[in-house]
């Protein structure tokens, strides 16, 4: 296993803690956008991790990205070891247990509350299709 994919391991070890928290690894591949080695959503905040063999420094490309994210408002961290590693886990602790950031503090988040048609999907109501074909749902009336 090269040093990067060691740190790879250990960060999916770190992220296969919690289990509310959605990852995609995109393969790189050519075609399409760049983007980092993890991305992640974590209680409904942006989270994208780029891992290097230790010592290692991001491309002028990776820099870029990781400034994009972070204008955005998302979270990006650089992991090349321990302390990467650590500050990781430590972030994924708060965050997982930190209140929702665009609900309050006291509403239940088992049901998603009601929406318009513009909004996106929800968790909860993008979750209730999973695992349905067409015909097990009622026919749409509009």
């Amino acid at each position: 296993m090269t040093p990067e994919g060691r740190i790879k391991s250990q960060v999916n070890r770190v992220i296969s803690r919690y289990k509310d928290v959605y990852k995609f690894m995109p393969v790189p591949g050519g075609f399409g956008v760049s983007s980092l080695d993890y991305l992640l959503c974590v209680n409904g905040r942006f989270v994208a991790i780029e891992t290097k063999a230790p010592g290692k420094k991001p491309t002028d490309r990776q820099k870029m990205i990781i400034g994009q994210i972070t204008r955005a408002g998302g979270v990006a961290f650089l992991i090349d070891g321990a302390e990467g590693l650590q500050q990781l886990e430590q972030y994924l602790e708060r965050t997982t247990h930190a209140p929702h950031p665009d609900q309050p503090e006291t509403q239940s988040y088992r049901r998603a509350p009601p929406r318009r048609r513009s909004e996106p999907l929800s968790e909860c109501e993008a979750g209730d299709d999973v695992g349905h074909s067409d015909t097990d749902r009622p026919a749409r009336t509009d």
